[in-house]
């Protein structure tokens, strides 16, 4: 399977609900009627995707940006012996591709790690719309950078954590970022992945991540039943895996940029 750029019946949202894209980028800024009209007419092309299916393969031509819809992606490099490091988590609301319009090919490949529904968007459409709305440039912008941020946590997370913070560490980042779109409760929220899937991001081997998770519910900090995860002390949890949510706060935009937009003289 590989860059998808055909066209399925649109996906059925619930009339006046916002989609997580809307979510996601009303959280920098206090979106108006056009924007937001903008922002829905990009989701005109979609269709899903089964669960372990690829949306691209490392190398192949990028001829779409995307917004995950529903489920979950993960941005994955493959070695020629098989080992896989998963780079990245792709959650309703985010953008694959953000640099459609400047880069050529794929330097990862992107798979469905649950069955997943997703946009195509012409890349020069993204370019369009931040043309004709300034301020959703910015935030297209903020997504980008906030986008550089888990990167740089998952270096660190991956590279210098103990496997016990690893797994804290991965599991508050996610309550954070799903609290975004409203897809978590105040302390718990749904993780469809499996053991070999977070070890694969974590850089962690399949008996690591089941000791781990062990040790984490014995000591009353998680429970895990099926795909139901929620966590019992929040406050102990961060304090073990160091984590600092200030790469995952949600600020409005700066008062300096947005007078710079609507004044640009």
């Amino acid at each position: 399977m590989t860059d998808r750029d055909d066209e399925s019946p649109p996906h059925a949202l619930l009339e006046n609900t916002p989609s997580a894209l809307v979510l996601k980028v009303g959280v920098f800024l206090h979106l108006t009627a056009p924007e937001i009209e903008a922002l829905d007419a990009l989701d005109t092309r979609e269709f899903g995707l089964a669960k372990g299916q690829d949306l691209a393969v490392e190398g192949d031509d990028i001829r779409s940006t995307y917004v995950v819809i529903e489920g979950w992606l993960g941005r994955y490099r493959m070695l020629e012996d098989g080992r896989r490091q998963i780079i990245s988590f792709a959650l309703p609301g985010d953008i694959l591709n953000l640099d459609g319009a400047l880069v050529t090919d794929y330097v990862y490949s992107v798979m469905a790690l649950t069955d997943t529904v997703v946009c195509a968007v012409a890349a020069e459409a993204v370019i369009e719309v931040t043309q004709e709305h300034p301020r959703l440039g910015a935030a297209i912008s903020w997504m980008g950078a906030r986008e550089r941020t888990l990167l740089a946590e998952q270096i660190v997370r991956v590279g210098r954590r103990s496997a016990y913070e690893r797994v804290a560490h991965l599991i508050l980042e996610l309550l954070y970022r799903l609290h975004l779109v409203h897809e978590a409760e105040k302390r718990s929220y749904e993780l469809p992945l499996t053991q070999e899937v977070l070890g694969d991001s974590l850089g962690l081997s399949l008996v690591h991540v089941n000791r781990t998770l062990r040790r984490l519910r014995k000591e009353g900090l998680v429970r895990l039943e099926g795909n139901s995860l929620s966590i019992d002390d929040v406050d102990r949890l961060a304090e073990i895996a160091e984590f600092d949510p200030a790469y995952l706060r949600h600020e409005h935009i700066p008062d300096a940029a947005e007078k710079a937009i609507n004044d640009p003289t």
